[in-house]
């Protein structure tokens, strides 16, 4: 498994974990859920190390430096021009501005 099949299955964890709060919030139901909030838990835990490593190869100004990346790429090869590089820089763009963003509480 790839790191990237891993932010991809934490995602699906992370809204099991929702789903499993909400329902032992519900006082109808048996609080059997904890094994499971347990064992999501600790997988959040597990990537946590990398996933703040791979943030911190992003700085301020990123998202700035990205753009001119992009557009001195664009003015090589013509405004009409899509590639995969393009697409690579515009991924890179996202992830710097969700980390220079100044609202960290989702």
């Amino acid at each position: 498994m790839t790191r990237f099949d891993e932010v991809a299955r934490l995602r699906e964890l992370v809204g099991r974990r929702v789903a499993i709060i909400e329902r032992e919030r519900d006082p109808r139901s048996p609080n059997y859920g904890i094994l499971e909030r347990i064992e999501i838990e600790n997988d959040i835990r597990n990537v946590a190390p990398w996933l703040l490593e791979a943030a911190a190869c992003f700085q301020p100004g990123d998202v700035r430096c990205l753009k001119a990346i992009m557009g001195t790429m664009r003015a090589a090869t013509g405004p009409e021009t899509d590639s995969e590089e393009l697409d690579c820089l515009r991924r890179l763009q996202e992830a710097a501005s969700l980390l220079e963003a100044e609202d960290v509480n989702p």
